[in-house]
């Protein structure tokens, strides 16, 4: 009897220490699932760091700007802010630029503002476009996705030989602007089309009328030959006498073109007769010496030749061989280009307006911590 008591005991015994290791080993296994997840968790985590409700810098709406994105606005606020120091104060760039204190401004300070405000304005406009139905996401991270998979597509396009257009691979900033500018294309055509900007025929003649000297307006032109004497090292007063001669032989009837060929300095200004076009477009490339002589040629008529002029380097005289007044573009000519400017005006009008109206929070904390040097 006491044989099989004892063999009874020791079944038992097995029996529950095949229990207690069972629940160890699922106890074990229970934990080690709890330990992945923690791990996948801590990965994401850690992956997803700059999206976490302390990486904003400041929200507007439920639309959030993140750290990363506000740095973006830093970088590209960097040349205004040098300017504004530079012209304000007459400092220029040094070591210790961005954090010392120039008339009780600081330069990292001024960067964050302005970045601040051009986020804002950004925003607005990005909540704008996703309201309109353009854009579903207008988050840093959508955006971020975004970049991925153009330039994976662009990298794959290379491979396979075919042609892409843009760069190869694209940065945040240069990405960031080439989609920002399509999508703002896309949001006033939008407007337009839903009435939310609207153009009226008055709105079109009031911004022609104001704005057609600057736009829609060839300016008068005039095309001259030149007879030229130097000063040179000869000095004004004998130029001055030499002028004369030849103004004499003009005046006897002498060809202006052998004249400035026999008297201009050079194989240039002997071949071309010193030919010049003035109008709009090439007045900057002018030196002060044509401003007199500009003015001169604007109010001769074709083939009149001037007076002595001297511009304060040389002598010469002038002969006008083309001559246009200033003439506008039609209305109706520029009529689309006209109502383009118009939405354009309204548009602007329209987002500094949600811009001063639209709540910013600014997560004090994190923006406080963003550091430019």
């Amino acid at each position: 009897m006491k044989s099989k008591t004892g063999a009874s005991k020791k079944n038992i015994n097995k029996k529950e220490a095949e229990k207690r290791h069972k629940k160890v080993v699922k106890t074990v296994y229970v934990l080690a699932m709890v330990l992945a997840v923690l791990c996948v968790f801590m990965v994401v985590s850690l992956s997803m760091n700059h999206f976490r409700d302390d990486s904003y810098v400041a929200a507007i709406g439920d639309e959030k700007i993140y750290v990363n994105e506000f740095k973006q606005r830093i970088n590209l606020s960097r040349s205004e802010v040098y300017s504004y120091f530079k012209n304000k104060y007459g400092v220029d760039d040094n070591p210790k630029f961005w954090t010392s204190t120039y008339g009780g401004e600081i330069p990292a300070q001024k960067a964050k503002e302005i970045a601040l405000e051009k986020s804002k304005n950004i925003k607005v406009q990005q909540i704008l476009a996703k309201k309109k139905g353009i854009k579903k996401d207008i988050s840093y991270l959508a955006f971020l996705n975004d970049l991925k998979a153009e330039n994976a597509n662009r990298a794959q396009a290379v491979k396979e030989g075919r042609v892409i257009y843009g760069p190869v691979k694209y940065d945040e900033n240069a990405y960031f602007e080439d989609t920002f500018a399509k999508m703002i294309i896309e949001l006033k055509e939008k407007l337009a089309e839903d009435g939310d900007i609207k153009v009226s025929d008055e709105d079109i003649k009031n911004y022609y009328e104001e704005m057609k000297d600057v736009l829609y307006a060839e300016g008068a032109s005039a095309i001259v030959r030149k007879i030229i004497v130097p000063y040179g090292v000869d000095g004004k007063e004998k130029a001055h006498t030499k002028i004369q001669e030849i103004n004499k032989k003009l005046s006897s009837g002498e060809s202006f073109e052998k004249l400035a060929k026999e008297y201009n300095p050079d194989d240039n200004t002997k071949g071309t007769f010193g030919e010049q076009e003035f109008n709009d477009r090439n007045r900057r490339y002018e030196s002060s010496f044509d401003e007199v002589v500009r003015e001169k040629a604007l109010k001769l008529k074709k083939d009149e030749v001037s007076d002595i002029i001297d511009n304060g380097n040389s002598y010469m005289i002038i002969k006008c061989i083309e001559n246009k007044d200033k003439k506008y573009t039609d209305l109706e000519e520029a009529k689309d280009d006209v109502r383009r400017k118009c939405i354009d005006k309204k548009y602007d009008e329209m987002v500094k307006k949600l811009s001063v109206d639209s709540k910013i929070r600014i997560n004090k904390r994190v923006y406080k911590g963003v550091k430019v040097n």
